[in-house]
């Protein structure tokens, strides 16, 4: 089951880490063990668009816990402002629609989906 809920905090030319903790339900009542799965963090600019503004492969570590409060498995995805520049997120606050997928081999599973937006400062 793919939760929604918007991604906040990304600035445009900044450097980054999107920390994804996979829930089983909306409620954020259980934890899904990801250990072995490959999972992608996608930023588009439609949730039909064919090509993704972005795309990264995260990293899992941690341990898993199916209690949310003892549970430290965590997926992390590194977005160095390159991945973020003007010259790919041209406007302030463009809303944009960001997934993540379960993409390892015989699955393809949405996991969390919503909207986004890169915010632009005076460096940016």
């Amino acid at each position: 089951m793919a939760i929604e809920g918007a991604i906040t905090g990304l600035y445009v030319g900044a450097d980054h880490e999107a920390v994804l903790t996979t829930y089983t339900t909306s409620a954020k009542t259980a934890i899904e063990d990801v250990t072995g799965w490959t999972i992608v963090m996608d930023i588009r600019t439609t949730d039909r668009s064919s090509t993704a503004l972005l795309s990264v492969t995260g990293t899992v570590s941690g341990v898993f816990n199916a209690t949310p409060a003892l549970n430290t498995q965590i997926t992390t995805f590194s977005l160095p402002a390159a991945l973020t520049a003007k010259t790919i997120f041209k406007g302030d606050d463009v809303p944009l629609r960001a997934s993540f997928w379960r993409t390892d081999t015989g699955f393809k599973q949405p996991l969390r989906f919503g909207d986004v937006a890169l915010t632009r400062t005076t460096q940016a």
